[in-house]
C-alpha cells in the first residue's frame, strides 16, 4: 500500500513537471510562428519562395541530432513554418464541380495524396477530430501533421463534417477513397472554415 501511494505521488509529480514543459513548449513554438509569418512577409516582398533548401541544409549543419526523432521533429518544424508562410488552402488548385445543385472545390489524386492532403486541410492547429470510426492511416497522418487531436467520440454540434466513403451524397463535405482515384470535396462557401473549426469525420 505504501509503494502504491509513492508511485502516485511520483507520477503526480512528473506529470506536473511534464505540464510545466509543455507550456516552455507552447510558448516557444508560439513565438516561432510570429517570427515565420514576418520571414513570410519579407520574402513576399523579396521574391524569395517560401521554401528554401538552402537554408534548411544551412539550418540542419547547425543542428546536433541525438536520434531519428529529433530529426523528424526539426522536418515538422519545417512544414509548420512553411504553413505559417503560405496557407495551404490558398495554394491548392481546386477543381470546381457543381453536387446537388451546390458548388463543391474538388482534389482530386492518388489515393494517398489525397487522404494526407484532406487531413491537413480539415485539420486545426490545436483542435479536435472526432470519429467513432478507424480511419485511414494517411488521413489519420495527414490530420495529425496539420495539428489535430483524434478522438474516439460524439461529434459536438458546431464541428464541420466530413462525409468518408458514404455511398449517399450530402451537402457537406466529402471523401471517396478508391485505389483508381480519389476525391476530396468541399463545398465552396464552407472552405473558409477549415482549419478554424473543429472536425467530424462520419
Amino acid at each position: 500500500m505504501i509503494y502504491f501511494i509513492e508511485a502516485q505521488l511520483e507520477l503526480n509529480k512528473l506529470r506536473e513537471q511534464m505540464l510545466i514543459n509543455t507550456r516552455e513548449v507552447i510558448n516557444v513554438l508560439n513565438k516561432r510562428k510570429e517570427l515565420s509569418q514576418s520571414i513570410g512577409k519579407l520574402k513576399s516582398i523579396l521574391g524569395i519562395d517560401v521554401r528554401d533548401y538552402q537554408r534548411e541544409r544551412e539550418v540542419l549543419n547547425n543542428l546536433e541530432f541525438d536520434d531519428v526523432t529529433s530529426r523528424a521533429i526539426v522536418n515538422l518544424l519545417f512544414e509548420l513554418s512553411i504553413q505559417s508562410q503560405r496557407p495551404l488552402i490558398s495554394s491548392i488548385k481546386w477543381k470546381e464541380l457543381r453536387v446537388l445543385g451546390k458548388e463543391f472545390n474538388i482534389l482530386t489524386g492518388s489515393s494517398d495524396f489525397v487522404l494526407i492532403m484532406a487531413g491537413l486541410i480539415a485539420s486545426k492547429p490545436g483542435g479536435v477530430v472526432y470519429t467513432l470510426n478507424p480511419l485511414p492511416n494517411m488521413l489519420e497522418l495527414g490530420l495529425i501533421l496539420g495539428g489535430s487531436h483524434i478522438i474516439n467520440s460524439e461529434a459536438e454540434s458546431s464541428a464541420i463534417r466530413i462525409y468518408y466513403n458514404k455511398k449517399i451524397l450530402h451537402d457537406n463535405a466529402f471523401i471517396f477513397d478508391d485505389p483508381k482515384g480519389s476525391y476530396f470535396g468541399v463545398p465552396a462557401d464552407s472552405l473558409k472554415f477549415f482549419g478554424k473549426m473543429d472536425v467530424a469525420i462520419i
